[in-house]
């Protein structure tokens, strides 16, 4: 998910001469702040600069270090000048990881021919030549567990581990086996330790995994969401429904700084100041009217009336009126909260039993 770089020599020896000024000291990634993503791209080299060409603002807050080259599998040829950089003590940020994943099927020479090494997969045993789920389970693990082996990164739960999901990898098989890859990984991740989250565009996301399904070990990650082009559609992207539903937008996106790295902006966490309360007689021909008070200044709210927990269509206003399909079902509201530069917070009040 990162652009490849066409910087002058000159540009680089201005950026490299900018490492040796003061940075934020901040140790963790503060709610409002920006920081930036790095990986292989950001490794070209120019006569007079042996190392890798760091074009990166002295002033963002933490660092996301592409572990891989672009492909699932291999090892960026700078991650530990990067994380060297990133992680200086006297810049003190937080720094995490994203791996590239990928589900190649059984042509690739990485691809499992048996549950071994993989155990509490929930798809059953994989067999040789198998391209479902199973197998992809495992193929996750496997490239899970090569990615932790590498020399020289953060420990395991200090940081987060974000998987990236994009089309200009190889994804052969279905979006169930996809998901199985990701399950895989994220499964290796948590037995280390590690913090997961998923990584991708929304178009990415649903062409290639689809709905996780709330038995998966992918529902309830964080996303870091990928597709604006400005700071302020970043901001915008927060208040979007993560990439699996539990979770919720960690960092946005954005063409940052220079357009030579990607910015990503941190979301603000909205509080939720209590649960929202129904007014109004609950029997059929009578108004119920959905309150929720106390959110944050410029925070706006949508509603979503419930009948028996499932979505009523078309009852998305404050007030629903009661009808006789509601007759003697539970009715509630759940109302979404959103703020730009916030990720979305949701809060559904109690059931009110309607007379039959």
């Amino acid at each position: 998910m990162i652009r490849r770089l066409v910087v002058t020599a000159a540009a680089a020896a201005a950026a490299l001469a900018a490492l040796a000024g003061p940075a934020d000291a901040s140790p963790v990634v503060p709610q409002g702040t920006v920081g930036v993503d790095v990986s292989f791209p950001q490794c070209s080299a120019f006569p007079g600069f042996p190392g890798p060409i760091l074009t990166l603002p002295l002033s963002s807050s933490f660092v996301v270090v592409g572990l891989n080259e672009g492909v699932a599998a291999t090892v960026n040829d700078c991650l530990g000048t990067e994380l060297a950089w990133a992680g200086t003590p006297a810049r003190d940020r937080r720094v995490d990881l994203y791996l590239n994943t990928a589900d190649p099927g059984p042509t690739s020479a990485r691809w499992p021919t048996s549950s071994v090494g993989s155990p509490g997969t929930p798809y059953g045993q994989c067999r040789a030549g198998d391209a479902g789920p199973a197998c992809a389970y495992a193929y996750g693990a496997v490239l899970a567990r090569a990615d932790l082996a590498v020399p020289g990164l953060p420990a395991p739960a200090t940081a987060t581990w974000w998987l990236d999901v994009e089309s200009a990898n190889t994804w052969s098989g279905t979006t169930a086996a996809h998901r199985a890859v990701l399950e895989g990984m994220t499964a290796a991740l948590h037995a280390a330790g590690a913090h997961v989250g998923v990584y991708a565009a929304r178009g990415d996301w649903t062409g290639i995994v689809g709905t996780v399904p709330a038995t998966s070990p992918l529902y309830g990650v964080h996303t870091w969401l990928a597709g604006a082009t400005t700071a302020a559609g970043a901001a915008e992207n927060c208040t979007h429904a993560p990439l699996t539903a539990g979770g919720r937008i960690d960092l946005a996106q954005y063409t940052g700084f220079a357009d030579t790295v990607d910015s990503d902006l941190a979301c603000r966490v909205l509080h939720v100041p209590s649960r929202p309360t129904i007014t109004g007689t609950a029997s059929v021909r009578h108004p119920l009217t959905a309150r929720s008070t106390g959110w944050a200044a410029g925070t706006r709210l949508t509603y979503q009336w419930l009948r028996n927990g499932h979505a009523i269509a078309g009852a998305t206003g404050r007030t629903h009126l009661v009808n006789a399909a509601d007759r003697g079902t539970r009715l509630a509201v759940r109302v979404t909260a959103l703020r730009t530069g916030s990720s979305r917070a949701q809060t559904t009040s109690a059931n009110r039993l309607v007379a039959r």
